[in-house]
């Protein structure tokens, strides 16, 4: 066993709770300091056998290859055992072993979690966390800290988020609360995003019962594998955040007994959500030096949620979403390319009111591999869809959930090509509008080519010359691999009408001389709860 003391036991940030049923006030001095230590290793020498070669070099047994006779066998240590009391005794050869420089093995901060009713928190926070060298992974590097305003309780019969409305900006107006005050009614927080973008939090979770706002010209960077959840009645996204290989939710949710104007989610024009993986490359460093930058090579998810009844789906002009993966060129020369990440937009159907979906123009999606990794996934959930050639790869519309003039979602078939994707999960959850004599949900449209075969990013630079960047982007090109290179790629298409009224149902058509056709090991799926007809054709070699 390896002795732990309490110093090494007690490294990991802790968790600072505060909950009040009214209110939660933080003087502009006070600060609360939840940020992760660390373990400082010494170095020393490392004693391993070592194997002998035919030729007389050695090798240490560790990159031994099973494949080589080796002629004898060097040992760190002997044994010296006492003849009369049996003592045994490890002494260590001279000269053997090599040295192992020593290093800091950072840990994860922890925690703050505030619910109150009204709050004007003008004080600091802090949730730090310092990787070492040996920590540069998704999977070794200490996490940044986490902060949580609100959390879904039951209180009485309601369910409440017990937090207030939410205005996040970079700088925010000095209050002053005297002792024993109170706070009015209906009062927003006004929170800074200093935790963020000086405090070190890295894990993000703000819940409101009303309202939450990124102002505009506020920017968010979580970090490498950061996470960005935001969920309200009404959630309004004016600036762009990134988090590289992290996450980023927005979710529209209800919250009982409250009345919000204007519910829904709303991204505003130019904004930009990217999760893309880094471009890394320790390749340029001297013999000698020590990589240090976070490697977080894979992209990961955005996902945009409209789960009110009644609410709004509303993306602004000139919008872009991204999840590509990135890269990592190695000490040694070698490139490993990283996957694409996920979009989803959903919206799905559920109660008696109307709901609406707008996407304004130039919406850029993206989820490429690179260097022929796996593309990403996209999920897309709406009343009703088309999959038809035109202009736009996506085009929604005032599309609603009304019967009457509520629209269809419109997929071009670029889409399924130009956008590195290589999953497709397409939902139609709503009711075929009264106009339509065949009552269909979802339709691949007559004559359409729906051709599954995802692009790749290429570099089109010398990667060597290249230093650490945020993303690929800029360094690549798309590109279709060879046809023994590219990936398999997944589609799914269903109709499954979410009313909870038996009878009413759409259906799913492929029209005359449509065609969906895939590169070896595509997989193609057709789901409906009401009719399929089906008049078109399915190519997949070997899928």
């Amino acid at each position: 066993l390896i002795e732990r003391d309490v110093a090494e036991r007690t490294s990991t940030g802790g968790t600072v709770a505060i909950e009040s049923a009214g209110d939660v006030v933080m003087a502009a001095k006070a600060s609360i300091n939840v940020s992760g230590g660390a373990v400082n290793y010494a170095g020393g020498a490392m004693r391993t056998s070592q194997l002998v070669k035919a030729d007389g070099t050695t090798v240490d047994i560790g990159n031994a290859s099973p494949n080589e006779i080796y002629s004898g066998l060097i040992t760190p240590a002997y044994k010296k055992v006492d003849d009369r009391w049996g003592i045994i005794q490890e002494i260590s050869g001279p000269g053997l072993g090599q040295y192992e420089a020593g290093y800091t093995d950072g840990k994860s901060a922890g925690t703050v979690q505030l619910l109150g009713s009204r709050m004007v928190l003008q004080g600091g926070f802090t949730g730090v966390a310092t990787p070492g060298v040996n920590q540069r992974t998704p999977a070794t590097a200490p996490q940044g800290g986490q902060f949580v305003l609100g959390t879904l309780i039951n209180s009485g019969d309601l369910l409440t988020y017990h937090a207030p409305e939410v205005l996040l900006s970079q700088s925010v107006p000095a209050s002053v609360v005297g002792p024993g005050g109170t706070l009015p009614n209906g009062l927003s927080l006004q929170l800074s995003t200093d935790f963020i973008t000086r405090g070190g939090f890295s894990r993000v979770s703000l819940s409101s019962d009303k309202a939450i706002t990124l102002a505009a010209n506020s920017p968010l960077d979580l970090g490498a594998g950061g996470t960005l959840l935001l969920q309200a009645p009404r959630v309004d996204v004016r600036s762009n955040v990134t988090a590289a290989g992290g996450s980023i939710t927005a979710s529209a949710r209800n919250v009982a007994g409250v009345t919000t104007s204007n519910p829904g989610l709303f991204v505003g024009d130019g904004v930009t959500l990217d999760v893309s993986g880094r471009w890394i490359n320790d390749s340029q460093l001297l013999v000698g030096d020590v990589p240090t930058a976070a490697a977080f090579i894979n992209a990961g998810s955005i996902t945009l949620q409209q789960l009110l009844d009644g609410g709004r789906l509303q993306l602004g002009n000139n919008i872009s979403l991204l999840a590509d993966g990135g890269a990592w060129q190695k000490q040694n020369g070698n490139l490993a390319g990283g996957s694409g990440g996920s979009v989803a937009i959903q919206s799905p159907l559920f109660g008696l009111q109307v709901k609406t979906l707008d996407i304004g123009s130039n919406l850029l999606l993206r989820g490429f591999g690179v260097a022929n990794s796996k593309g990403g996934q996209f999920s897309l959930t709406v009343p009703r869809l088309q999959i038809a050639a035109g202009l736009n790869p996506l085009q929604i519309s005032n599309l609603s959930t009304s019967t009457s003039n509520g629209g269809s979602a419109l997929l071009a078939p670029q889409f399924f090509t130009d956008y590195g994707f290589a999953g497709f999960k397409l939902l139609a959850d709503g009711l075929p509008l009264v106009s339509d004599v065949e009552r269909m949900t979802a339709r691949i449209v007559a004559g359409t080519d729906v051709n599954l075969a995802s692009r790749t990013l290429q570099f089109a630079v010398d990667t060597g010359l290249v230093a650490n960047a945020s993303s690929v982007r800029g360094l690549t090109k798309a590109v279709f691999p060879l046809t023994a290179q590219r990936q398999a790629v997944s589609f799914n298409l269903s109709v499954a009408p979410n009313t909870g009224q038996l009878g009413q149902y759409g259906g799913l058509q492929v029209g005359n001389g449509a065609v969906i056709r895939g590169t070896a090991a595509s997989t193609v799926n057709l789901a409906s709860s009401g009719n399929l007809l089906f008049a078109g054709e399915i190519d997949l070699r070997a899928g």
